[in-house]
């Protein structure tokens, strides 16, 4: 949770910066937070999650589950350039030009802060609302684990 309200913050200030050392600062406090966001929360979620799996099925299918992962995250890249082009076209980004217009250079800035900020937003209430894996349901899931001995 503390990852994702630094990581907000840091896109909420990428809207509004106009010097590129700035940029490069924030850029790098950004890529730090992001970092430690990313894998404090898919190591840690994805193991108690694949442990609740497998004591509720019996068996172990990390594998399988990695591959849906894998599919889904092929499938973000696709609506993130999807979401790219749209922006671009609706702001008249045109990449032969060395200096962009007001709108042009308001699409990026869009890109760079609005959008990403947007789908933590949404990141952060799906796993608010779905993920319900507490220390004691953990604690369950790995005995019933050990019984069945996978």
């Amino acid at each position: 949770m503390i990852g994702t309200a630094l990581v907000s913050s840091i896109l909420i200030i990428f809207f509004f910066i106009n010097n590129v050392i700035a940029l490069y600062i924030f850029g790098f406090m950004y890529s730090f937070c992001y970092a430690g966001f990313w894998t404090t929360l898919t190591m840690p979620i994805s193991a108690e999650v694949y442990d609740e799996i497998a004591a509720t099925t019996g068996e172990r299918n990390e594998n399988i589950y990695g591959g849906v992962r894998g599919f889904f995250m092929s499938f973000s890249f696709a609506v993130r350039t999807l979401i790219v082009v749209i922006i671009q076209k609706l702001t008249g980004f045109n990449e032969n030009l060395d200096i962009q217009t007001d709108l042009a250079k308001i699409g990026l800035r869009i890109l760079i802060s609005v959008v990403p900020l947007i789908c933590i937003i949404i990141a952060f209430i799906l796993i608010k609302k779905f993920y319900t894996i507490t220390p004691e349901r953990l604690k369950t899931y790995q005995l019933k684990i050990k019984e069945l001995g996978i």
